[in-house]
């Protein structure tokens, strides 16, 4: 019997956590051709609010804790019997995960069902590990190489070629692409004033400088200005320690810095709260064009939406999302 234990931030909504939850999906529907193999998941997380539930049952789908619940470690007698035995390890997050738990006290890792244990012992105790990474230039910085280096993976899964590239340089690596998916959720209307009669475009992504929302927002209010049909809708979330209020006044600070006068200035909608699948589906459904500024993507999920819905997609020349998006397609 093979025992394989998959750690992942499943009950997270970061891209990650969409890509463990894709993956732990495919991987469940193969296990029935692999009846030699005993399949454990292990959740794990840097805020300890994520396992409260509360809080998940709010952001996560019921079928996906079911699954998640079928192959999570129930309790610490059985993550010590599994442990204590031959065990391969796949290790889903960003490299530094083990060695911000280990190296930052304040900054603890929490895990599901209030389990004990330690990310590097994790790794470092199998036979075999695996890791699972995406990462969105075309070169590693050193830090991240020793650190990796130091739990000394047989492998990284990468999820486009283009990461593959980039971790052959110091590592052997192989293309897992991560799951793309049209499921059978209905989508759910917002009320957006202007979505149904202007020409508009979607863009979906956290708040963070790679995303490059600023250059976006520019680009937009400079082409468009003087229009009003278009509509630029953005979907993103509260960086880090920012509040509601201050978000919306730096926001309003980018369209203000922009020369352009007010009244010529085309509309943007910004939305920052929570949206579960059925609505995110319905600004998808409704955009006429999806568009991506990032400055790197190792994949990029929501491109990947947005191609399964046959959308329009602006987006870099470069990066992960070239494996499933074709230039210059007409139809």
């Amino acid at each position: 019997m093979k025992n394989i234990l998959y750690i992942a931030q499943f009950h997270e909504t970061c891209g990650y956590s969409h890509a463990a939850i894709g993956y732990l999906k495919s991987i469940a529907s193969a296990l029935d051709d692999y009846s030699d193999v005993n399949f454990k998941i292990l959740s794990v997380s840097l805020n300890e609010r994520t396992f409260k539930k509360e809080v998940y049952t709010k952001k996560i789908k019921s079928k996906v804790l079911e699954k998640i619940e079928k192959f999570h470690i129930s309790d610490q007698q059985e993550l010590k019997d599994f442990t204590n035995g031959e065990y391969i390890c796949l290790w889903h997050m960003t490299s530094a995960m083990p060695l911000i738990e280990k190296c930052i006290p304040s900054q603890s890792a929490w895990y599901y069902k209030n389990l004990k244990c330690n990310l590097e012992n994790l790794i470092l105790g199998s036979i075999k590990n695996y890791h699972m990474l995406a990462w969105e230039t075309d070169t590693l910085p050193l830090e991240y190489t020793e650190v990796i280096k130091n739990y000394k993976p047989d492998l990284i899964f990468a999820p486009s070629e283009w990461n593959k590239q980039t971790f052959e340089k110091k590592f052997k690596s192989i293309t897992v692409p991560h799951l793309i998916e049209n499921d059978e959720t209905a989508p759910d209307s917002i009320k957006i004033p202007g979505i149904d009669e202007k020409f508009t475009i979607l863009t979906v992504s956290e708040w963070v400088s790679r995303k490059n929302f600023e250059g976006m927002v520019r680009s937009y209010i400079t082409e468009f200005r003087g229009q009003k049909d278009t509509l630029l809708i953005i979907k993103t979330s509260l960086p880090p320690n920012v509040s509601r209020d201050n978000f919306v006044k730096y926001f309003s600070n980018i369209k203000n810095s922009i020369r352009v006068a007010p009244k010529s200035k085309p509309e943007i909608a910004i939305i920052i709260d929570y949206l579960p699948d059925s609505k995110l589906k319905y600004l998808y459904k409704h955009c006429d064009v999806f568009c991506m500024t990032s400055y790197g993507e190792g994949f990029s999920l929501p491109a990947s939406e947005a191609a399964i819905m046959s959308k329009p997609i602006i987006c870099p020349r470069v990066g992960g999302h070239i494996d499933f998006i074709e230039k210059d397609k007409k139809n």
